[in-house]
């Protein structure tokens, strides 16, 4: 009975021994990955040079706008132009938070600015190169799974841009897809326009919305502290009237605020 135990007893060995050493070594390896970050290896070793206000800005609208047109496009119908003030005027908050100045926000006078704004700063920066090329085609291959693998989501993303971006991001040819992610890909389609035309009906709207809050509300108590917090947060008291402009009465209940901590 001594050579079963003692087989037993090694294989428990090695693999505690294995998981510990693959434990150590992911330690290791995010330890040198903060060294580098704090060093700066990758980039002029900077980081007390901003991101510029353009820059900033055209990311607040991909959040933004973009995704109003995406909603049209999915959805077949815009949304009212209640829903979409309100949406801009909660990501021109945001911007307002990550930094943008009012003045310089995309945001700052409703939708046809916004998309104004939009097409003429896409017109000298969108420029894709080979580097761009790899990016996109990584992350098509980085979030691929078996319901969804790369040549469906590539599909996808080639028919949101169209062929003449799609070719210059070298994502594959309609040709080089095969029936069976073609189908996968008009499924998702199909489902994507159903749930977004029962998410404007009346009793689903509710019961829709209160299910994503639910989820969002679960993920934000469960996730993770970001590995790497702001360095640079924004300060609001620094912006006291920009943010009164932005969120009215905001600046005044963070005043308030000071107030009641100093006594």
């Amino acid at each position: 009975s001594r050579p079963p135990v003692l087989c037993f007893f090694f294989m428990f060995y090695f693999f505690l021994k294995k998981n510990v050493y693959k434990e150590e070594e992911k330690e290791e390896e995010e330890e040198i990955e903060e060294k580098e970050f704090s060093a700066g290896v990758g980039s002029d070793g900077d980081h007390d040079v901003a991101i510029n206000q353009e820059d900033m800005g055209v990311t607040l609208l991909a959040f933004s706008m973009n995704v109003l047109l995406g909603i049209q496009l999915f959805k077949g119908s815009k949304l009212s132009p209640v829903e979409e003030e309100g949406y801009l005027h909660l990501w021109r908050y945001i911007g307002f938070l990550l930094g943008i100045e009012d003045e310089h926000n995309p945001l700052r006078k409703g939708k046809r600015f916004a998309k104004a704004q939009l097409e003429s700063i896409l017109m000298h920066i969108l420029h894709p190169d080979h580097s761009s090329s790899q990016l996109c085609n990584h992350i098509l291959k980085a979030m691929s799974t078996r319901v969804m693998p790369f040549h469906s989501r590539a599909l996808i993303l080639r028919t949101i841009l169209g062929d003449t971006w799609s070719d210059r991001l070298q994502l594959p040819k309609r040709s080089d897809i095969s029936t069976l992610d073609k189908v996968r890909v008009y499924v998702w389609w199909w489902w994507i326009g159903l749930y977004t035309k029962a998410s404007s009906l009346p009793y689903l709207q509710h019961v829709i919305t209160r299910m994503h809050t639910f989820a969002i509300t679960l993920f934000l108590d469960t996730c993770p502290v970001l590995k790497y917090p702001l360095s640079h947060p924004p300060v609001l008291g620094r912006h006291d009237d920009v943010a009164d402009g932005v969120c009215p009465g905001m600046a005044n209940s963070e005043k308030k605020k000071k107030k009641k901590k100093k006594k």
